[in-house]
């Protein structure tokens, strides 16, 4: 059977894992909990890559706000980011840029 991009994707991430486990000698009960870790955490890896591939399809300035709305939660818990954060979201470029030292992360 072909399997589908998704599922090779998880494959070759638990072979990753398992050369690591080997070439880092990891204890038999820390390799039972990364492995574990990872089968369990299997749906959410291929929702995350199903909706990375869909952002490498947007033009640069769209990947951008919809990077901003999808991680917008947990960045405005940051002190730091959270102005840079609201005045990207209404789109205050200037601003943006003076407050980072004219190294915007957005594309205008």
């Amino acid at each position: 059977a072909i399997l589908s991009e998704e599922e090779s994707e998880f494959r070759a991430t638990m072979d990753g894992l398992n050369v690591m486990i080997s070439d880092h000698l990891l204890p038999s009960r820390m390799r039972f909990r990364l492995r574990s870790f990872f089968l369990s955490s299997k749906l959410a890896q291929r929702r995350a890559y199903r909706q990375q591939k869909l952002i490498t399809f947007m033009s640069p300035g769209l990947q951008g706000e919809v990077v901003m709305m999808l991680n917008k939660t947990w960045m405005e818990r940051v002190r730091m980011i959270k102005p840079i954060i609201q005045l990207a979201l209404d789109k205050d470029m200037a601003q943006v840029r003076q407050i980072t030292d004219g190294k915007a992360f957005l594309v205008d």
